[in-house]
């Protein structure tokens, strides 16, 4: 049973006047072991007791969760038969494994390309020492730029779940659709 579905259906009892003991046995009943707890029940009934209608998870501030919930976590809280909570828990706490975003990086360099590309910048400073203006002017008339346009999956799409001691994932942004020369003047 998903969590926000659970509390529609306890707010739904609360609106018809059951009690947190009549609810939770009519969600027994009707669930049988996918029934929320008593506790539970008798939380969400204090929560709409005071005031509140939303069956949505409210936002904590200065809090952020570790990961967000997924269906996975979904699929195994039902297999297990153990709160999604709990299964996040053991996830992030006892297997030490996080949910995180790739990052995205331009282009991957070679190491030939990465020692070129500080070998250029050194004689691009060399040069600038010598005759800061002549320098500007040669570098803006001579460099041409060249503008990728593409459409980068989502941060959401592209979370992959990693171990604690596992490196990041990067993701190289090379599904260009448009690119276009332009010089520089």
């Amino acid at each position: 049973m998903e969590p926000v579905e659970c509390r529609a259906v306890i707010r739904f009892l609360y609106l018809k006047g059951r009690t947190p003991q009549e609810t939770f046995d009519e969600m027994k009943e009707t669930y049988g072991d996918n029934a929320p707890s008593y506790d539970l029940v008798k939380r969400w009934h204090r929560e709409f007791k005071h005031g509140r209608k939303s069956v949505e998870t409210a936002p904590r501030p200065g809090r952020t969760p570790p990961f967000a919930i997924d269906e996975a976590s979904v699929q195994i809280a039902q297999d297990v038969k153990i709160s999604t909570g709990s299964v996040e828990t053991i996830i992030h706490d006892h297997l030490h494994v996080h949910k995180v975003s790739a990052r995205w990086i331009p282009r991957l360099l070679t190491p030939f390309q990465k020692r070129e590309g500080i070998e250029c910048s050194r004689m691009n400073l060399e040069m600038c020492q010598e005759d800061e203006s002549k320098f500007f002017k040669r570098l803006i008339t001579q460099d041409k730029t060249w503008v990728h346009h593409y459409d980068p999956e989502t941060k959401a799409q592209s979370m992959q779940w990693k171990h604690l001691n596992s490196p990041p994932p990067k993701k190289l942004a090379r599904s260009c659709s448009q690119s276009s020369g332009t010089r520089t003047e």
